[in-house]
């Protein structure tokens, strides 16, 4: 069954926000029929929401209302140029160059770029060089993964968290600030045992 319903979203994330719900409904559509890849015919759509989601309540703060839009927006988007038919060219064109912007440097290098080893390589030098917001919708991004695979493939879990142990080392995690705050990471990552409690 698709989840379509905007009662996905926390209430408050959406209200007023009407380029996040353009977000939301764009990625419902074209994210439609694919599913998360360790949980059995759970669709796609929860996972940038849970993202978004997460994000929304680290950051929890009216005052940058127009700013959070946009990070919202593209954390609800991080996938759909790497694993549907849209570019940057139409998320531009649809939601404007910011968001086009942070999309761009979350999306991952195409497969056919090299073995995994030089693409991850790639994705960290391009994510070293993102706005600290972009490099806070991948942190979540990444522990939202984190849960589902250490749950379902615990063997790849171990070469997952290698990867993005360095990411976060490389990216610099522990410097990223946005809207006051900092992200919830000390030492490896504690924020896997902080969100797992969460049933997104």
């Amino acid at each position: 069954m698709l989840m379509s319903d905007r009662n996905m979203f926390p209430k408050e994330m959406i209200m007023g926000r009407s380029q996040v719900d353009a977000a939301y409904t764009y990625a419902l559509h074209y994210h439609a029929g694919q599913f998360r890849k360790y949980v059995d015919k759970v669709d796609y759509i929860t996972h940038p929401v849970a993202v978004a989601t997460m994000v929304s309540e680290w950051i929890d703060n009216d005052a940058y209302l127009d700013a959070n839009s946009e990070i919202l927006s593209a954390a609800l988007l991080h996938d759909i140029v790497e694993d549907t038919d849209r570019t940057i060219e139409m998320i531009e064109h649809k939601f404007g160059a910011t968001v086009a912007k942070y999309v761009w440097f979350l999306t991952d290098t195409p497969k056919y770029v090299g073995n995994r080893i030089s693409r991850k390589r790639l994705d960290h030098a391009r994510l070293a060089q993102a706005p600290d917001v972009v490099k806070a919708i991948k942190f979540f991004d990444n522990v939202h993964n984190m849960r589902s695979i250490a749950q379902h493939d615990p063997k790849f879990f171990e070469v997952y968290l290698i990867e993005k142990n360095m990411l976060a080392r490389e990216v610099g995690y522990s410097e990223v600030k946005v809207c006051g705050r900092r992200l919830p990471l000390a030492n490896t990552w504690p924020a896997l045992r902080i969100y797992n409690r969460k049933t997104y």
